[in-house]
């Protein structure tokens, strides 16, 4: 692949070192100094990234509009966390915790029940304040529990660019995966951006993670459990990768969508028998049916098609159909909006509703 090397040959060797798939280098736009604009072959997804990488260290990802440039930036060197004795209790001890000590911290195996094991939080806290998401001032740490069964290796592909450190919840056993996967971040995060950081997190995920983890003051227990036999800890928190770094001023922010008007859904009973086996059983199909649909496809999960119940691009559908084979709108019922719509059926259905029956 042809390649525009910068000027500062420090940038590009070390491009070089922390890409071993380098395929090339381009002129940054803030300039050969600062940083090299890298493209790199992923072989597991079969497609080339891009990169930036700063010659002051570290290198970030290009993913869902977040653009993170490390020369630009000291990375924190310590991380406080919030240590509760039980979910009782309100009140926490905040600690630091180094590079070295903050894996320790968090994944040496305790024997215990819920009653007994303690809890940690990224959040940082007034002293003397309580537990509450409007009294948490920063967080360190971006943390995702996967409940769902997700393979530990499909989980932990979308983060493996930066450090981080994964061990298995209460539950997990080697039929149903179950795990908590925690990435320190370089700069902490004020409260009031967590919102567009657990926006760009969940999209990264696929939504494979635990929505309560956007909750700023949730509180996590620390590796453990009454049996050790299918626990397993991923230590990456060394120096090898870099830590993410939050851009909270380029992140995209959510829309609250208006309430519309309910509309009555197509009726798709006379579809093929084929048809209808197909979307429920091929991925291939799935995905060609999500493109047809305008959907934005992000972590195997297709998102923000047309509901055909309450108009809004709010729903989504796995495209690997052993996960999870019908399509569900994001506004189910139980939930804290007042605009529940509660739509959910096959991709099938969903397909003849948002393009007509022309379409399959």
């Amino acid at each position: 692949m042809p390649a525009t090397q910068p000027k500062t040959a420090r940038t590009v060797n070390r491009a070089r070192d922390l890409c071993p798939h380098w395929a090339g280098a381009r002129l940054s736009p803030r300039g050969p100094i600062a940083r090299a604009d890298v493209e790199v072959w992923n072989p597991h997804e079969q497609e080339i990234e891009r990169i930036w990488i700063g010659h002051a260290g570290g290198y970030s990802r290009d993913a869902w509009g977040l653009y993170a440039d490390m020369s630009d930036v000291k990375p924190v060197t310590a991380w406080p966390l919030t240590w509760f004795q039980s979910v009782k209790h309100r009140q926490g001890i905040a600690r630091q915790y180094g590079q070295h000590t903050l894996g320790k911290a968090l994944s040496a195996w305790r024997t215990g029940g819920k009653s007994t094991l303690p809890l940690w939080s990224p959040a940082l806290y007034p002293v003397g304040a309580t537990r509450a998401a409007s009294a948490v001032v920063s967080l360190s740490c971006l943390v995702l529990d996967y409940d769902d069964g997700t393979p530990i290796h499909v989980g932990i592909r979308p983060w493996r660019w930066w450090r981080h450190l994964l061990y298995t919840t209460a539950g997990h056993t080697e039929a149903h995966h179950k795990y908590r996967v925690v990435l320190p971040l370089a700069q902490p995060v004020a409260a009031e951006h967590w919102a567009a950081v657990w926006q760009w997190a969940e999209e990264r995920a696929g939504l494979s993670v635990d929505a309560a983890c956007k909750d700023a003051s949730r509180i996590y227990y620390i590796h453990g459990g009454p049996d050790r036999t299918a626990a397993d800890v991923i230590d990456r928190l060394g120096p090898g990768l870099p830590l993410l770094l939050m851009d909270t001023e380029r992140l995209p922010r959510r829309v609250k969508l208006p309430a519309v008007a309910y509309r009555v859904p197509v009726d798709t009973s006379g579809g093929s028998a084929a048809q209808r086996a197909l979307l429920r059983t091929d991925a291939a199909a799935r995905l060609r049916a999500a493109e047809a649909m305008g959907a934005t496809v992000a972590g195997a999960v297709a998102r923000r098609m047309e509901c055909p119940r309450c108009g809004r691009r709010s729903v989504w559908y796995v495209v690997d159909p052993i996960r999870k084979a019908t399509a569900s709108c994001n506004h189910q019922p139980g939930g804290k909006r007042g605009d529940a719509c509660g739509w959910y059926g096959s991709v099938f259905d969903l397909l003849v509703a948002v393009r007509g029956a022309e379409c399959v």
